[in-house]
């Protein structure tokens, strides 16, 4: 029964170690997605999202994944710091969009390394847009 036991155990640490190896993600298939729920916001008000992005990233432009009914309003980055002896500290990207009908709706950002690499992460903010605050 030992004898067995031991087999199995040895059978099954083999298994983990091929598992491990086989299941490793390469650094450019690794992305990490973000799901946040935002407050409600009645037709016809504005509202902001805003990310942090550092140096030799940026975020994409927002992608509102069904159109109608928000608009984009504008898009700013305000530094982090006004310390011109710190340099690559990074800014805030701050997109505001207005509710003009009412649903449920996604937006989608897209953070990259400069160039045409593939997003490292991916934020998805739900948001339900009410005919009255």
């Amino acid at each position: 029964m030992k004898k067995i036991l031991k087999i199995l155990s040895v059978l099954f640490s083999v298994m983990l170690l091929f598992c491990a190896v086989g299941c490793e993600q390469s650094d450019s298939d690794e992305r990490r997605i973000y799901y946040y729920t935002l407050p409600n916001v009645a037709v016809d008000e504005t509202f902001e999202i805003t990310v942090e992005e550092k140096s030799y990233f940026k975020w994409d432009k927002v992608v509102v994944c069904n159109r109608e009914g928000l608009e984009f309003v504008k898009y700013e980055r305000i530094p982090r710091t006004m310390d011109p002896d710190i340099l690559g500290a990074g800014v805030y990207c701050v997109y505001t969009l207005r509710a003009s009908e009412a649903g449920d709706y996604a937006i989608k950002l897209n953070y990259r390394p400069f160039g045409s690499d593939p997003p490292v992460q991916t934020n998805i903010y739900k948001i339900k847009i009410t005919n009255n605050a």
